[in-house]
Parts: C-alpha cells; structure tokens; sequence
C-alpha cells in the first residue's frame, strides 16, 4: 500500500482546531541555505524520507500550533517539494 501524502493546505481553508490562548512553543522550521547564502552548500534536495520529510526537514508543527506558523512549515515544505521535483 502506498502512503498517502497530505494533501496543500489553502489560506481560505478554515482551521478546525480552535486557537489556544497559549503561545506556540514551535517555531517554523529555517529556510534551507543554498550556494548563494553559503559558499560550498549543495543546492540540491534529496530524496524525502519514508516519512515525507526531505532530509534536514523537521517534522510539521502540532496542529494546535499559531496558523502561521503552520502554513510557514508547509510553504518551506512545498519549496523543497518543488525543487526537488525539477532536480535542484
């Protein structure tokens, strides 16, 4: 049986979980370097994982998390995605 994969969140989509009045303790997850912000980095992604996670992603943020922090996780998520798609 193949995993299925998440599908995209949209930004019009409403939140099913209700806000918590308690800070996020989870941050989005750094932006992948590439060769222009360190010299001698590879610009290339590997392969995900068993999981989905491309390697060095961290895991999504629980989803009682702030939204934007969500959707900052699945925006890096998405880019990585892509670019490992068309093999950079």
């Amino acid at each position: 049986t193949t995993p299925q994969r998440p599908r995209r969140p949209t930004a019009a989509a409403p939140t099913t979980v209700p806000p918590t009045s308690a800070p996020a303790t989870t941050e989005a997850a750094p932006p992948e370097t590439t060769a222009s912000d360190t010299p001698g980095t590879p610009t290339t992604v590997g392969a995900p994982d068993g999981n989905w996670l491309f390697p060095g992603e961290s895991p999504p943020p629980p989803a009682d998390s702030d939204p934007a922090v969500v959707q900052a996780w699945w925006d890096h998520h998405w880019a990585l995605k892509d670019r490992w798609l068309h093999g950079g």
